[in-house]
This record gives structure tokens, C-alpha cells and sequence, in this order.
């Protein structure tokens, strides 16, 4: 109609190209119209030649590109894992969703949600307190809970009356589910170093989307980022925890070193120091055999236990071969996944001897 009107009069145009998009029953495509007009003798048109070509998986396309690269945006932005799954979460309301819901495997086993976002803040908190009050049941064979324990992702491209009832723990229940309103449903796993995470679930709800293998693809796609998330966060974690830890163990008033799998020493902190005479700069990256003469013949008599503390491996005193002298110490150690951790103290407790 656009086309046509924009053709009418002597001076209408040759050609008209538009593009627009058509919504209907949850289902939105894109279409290019090109318009030609046909003049009589006095140059005035009598009609219009259109042609539409349909270009929506053109356009999905471009969508989903512009949705991942902001994705990817977002992993870049920040470490901390909370909000990062927020902002996936808000991302995908409402360009791909009405609702999305992020679980996760709590440590009792206990499937908890993390992230609930709707363009409707009054409805998130709806949403929250239903979800505490009928969380996902853990032995369910489909669902939040199947995802969860099958890493196998789930597509709903229409939900019914009769799925709801079905899924529904009892009346009030039902008489809940029903007022969302749900219409269509996707449930991806978000991969973790073990397995499985989480899930991010998709609902469309009013604006009555319908999904298809296309949008599967693209949010298992998102739900794959959210795993690059997690595993960033974790790694930090862990990061932040050894340079906590190898503070401590700078500082603490007991000779510490660590020797890594290969017999290196990676660590040699200020009590060693001070109990051996042997500098940082003498030992760190020296096979300990090497930094230490005669460690070949006391290593056998030194306990090392998997745990430290509750008696497992009480220091033993020996011999150590420093600088031309012998020296006394009480050592232990601890054996971990990277290496070993020993602790030692002169024979008077601590310091030079």
C-alpha cells in the first residue's frame, strides 16, 4: 500500500523500494517490496507492478550477529560472574525473550534460580517468590532438571493448555503458570568445567514469539558465552585465592617453600630466609636437589600428608646441608594437585641457627 499510493500522480516516481517488517501471530518477517509503475497515454498511473521477496533469514542473521557481538562485549566487560549472567539475562529480554531465568545446582543438590528478568520489574519479583515456593523438581525427565543432569538442550515451539496442567504441582500452582501467559520455551545448558553449570531458560510469554531450531542455535550459542563466564570467573577466583595465599605464606613466622611437580622451588618465603641464610634469589628456580645439598638423602624421612593438620604428618627433625653447615630443622609437608608445600622450623622454634 505504501508503495502503491507513493506511485500515484503524474509525478510519481519509476520505482519505489521499501522495507518493512510484518508481525503476526507471534511470528515476525521481513520483506522488500519494489513497485513499478504503468502510465497510460497522458502519463498518469493506472497501476503498480509489485514484487516482494522475503528476506527474514536475512535478517535473523544480522540479528543474531549484532546479539553475540554484544554478547561478547559483555564477557569482556567484567569478572564477576553474578553479573555477567545478568547481563546475558537482560540481553535476551526482549530481544529474544519475554522472560529469561538462570539455575544452577546449589551445594545440596537443590536446582536454585540466579537470574529472573522480565521488562516488568513488579514481575520479576513475582516471578522470584514463585520460584522459591515451586522451585524445579529434581527428578523431573524434562525441564530445568533433565537439562541440568543431561546437558541436552530443549526446544517447546508451542506450549498448550495441557502442557501447563500437566507441569503444574497443584491449583494455585496452575492458576500461576496460567497467568504468564507462556506460549513457547527454551532450555540450554551452560557448560562448567564439570559438566554442567546451569540453564538458561527463554519464555515468550506476550509478545506470543514462536521458536524455531534457528533460535535454539543462537541461544546455545549465548549459553556457550555464559560458560566462557563462569570459567573466567572461577580462574580468577582461584587466581585471587593463591596470591591471598601466597601472602600469607610470605609473612607467616614458619619457614615455608613450595616445590612445584618437577622438583622446582617456586616459593621460599622470609622465615626460610631468616632460618637458612639462603635468599629468595639463591633458591627460586632451582631444582630443590640442587638449592639444597643432601636433600636427596633426608627427603625419605620427611612426612608428607594430603591434608595438612589432624596429625597426619607431624614434622620430623633433619639434617640440612647449608652453606658448608649442618642445620637442624623440623620439617613437613603437604602434597597437593601442582606440586608440594613444606614447613620447617630451626631448633629453637624459628630463626637463624
Amino acid at each position: 500500500l505504501p508503495g502503491r499510493l507513493a506511485l500515484s500522480g503524474v509525478d510519481a516516481p519509476e520505482s519505489v523500494t521499501l522495507r518493512f517488517r510484518i508481525r503476526a501471530t507471534g511470528e515476525e518477517r521481513w520483506s522488500v517490496a519494489s513497485a513499478r509503475p504503468l502510465r497510460n497515454d497522458e502519463g498518469e498511473v493506472d497501476a503498480a507492478i509489485s514484487i516482494f521477496r522475503d528476506i527474514t533469514q536475512l535478517k535473523r542473521a544480522e540479528q543474531a550477529q549484532r546479539f553475540l557481538a554484544e554478547a561478547t562485549e559483555i564477557l569482556n566487560r567484567s569478572l564477576d560472574l553474578d553479573a555477567t549472567l545478568t547481563s546475558f539475562a537482560q540481553l535476551a529480554v526482549p530481544t529474544l525473550a519475554d522472560w529469561c531465568v538462570i539455575h544452577r545446582k546449589g551445594v545440596d543438590g537443590k536446582i536454585e534460580p540466579i537470574v529472573v528478568t522480565h521488562a516488568d520489574p513488579t514481575k520479576v519479583r513475582w516471578a522470584e517468590e514463585l520460584g522459591h515456593r515451586w522451585p524445579p523438581d529434581q527428578g523431573e525427565d524434562v525441564g530445568i532438571a533433565h537439562v541440568l543432569r543431561s546437558g541436552v538442550s530443549e526446544i517447546y515451539p508451542e506450549i498448550t493448555d495441557e502442557m501447563v496442567v500437566a507441569a503444574a504441582r497443584n491449583a494455585e500452582h496452575l492458576a500461576s503458570m496460567r497467568s504468564v501467559g507462556m506460549t513457547a520455551s527454551m532450555t540450554v545448558p551452560i557448560p562448567g568445567r564439570e559438566g554442567v553449570f546451569g540453564t538458561m531458560t527463554f519464555v515468550s510469554a506476550e509478545s506470543s514469539r514462536k521458536y524455531d531450531e534457528q533460535d535454539l542455535e543462537l541461544v546455545q550459542e549465548l549459553a556457550q558465552r555464559a560458560g566462557f563466564a563462569v570459567e573466567n570467573a572461577r580462574l580468577f577466583g582461584e587466581a585471587e585465592e593463591r596470591a591471598h595465599a601466597a601472602l600469607v605464606l610470605s609473612n607467616v613466622d614458619d619457614g615455608v617453600f613450595l616445590v612445584d611437580g618437577d622438583g622446582v622451588i617456586r616459593l621460599w618465603n622470609r622465615a626460610a630466609e631468616a632460618i637458612t641464610g639462603l635468599t629468595a634469589r639463591d633458591v627460586l628456580g632451582r631444582p630443590l636437589v640442587e638449592a639444597i645439598p643432601g636433600w636427596v638423602q633426608v627427603a625419605p624421612l620427611i612426612p608428607v600428608g594430603e591434608r595438612p593438620g589432624a596429625g597426619e604428618n607431624p614434622a620430623e627433625a633433619v639434617p640440612l646441608e647449608v652453606e658448608g653447615r649442618e642445620l637442624w630443622v623440623s620439617l613437613s609437608g603437604v602434597g597437593f594437585e601442582e606440586g608440594t608445600v613444606f614447613g620447617f622450623l630451626g631448633p629453637n622454634g624459628a630463626g637463624k641457627t
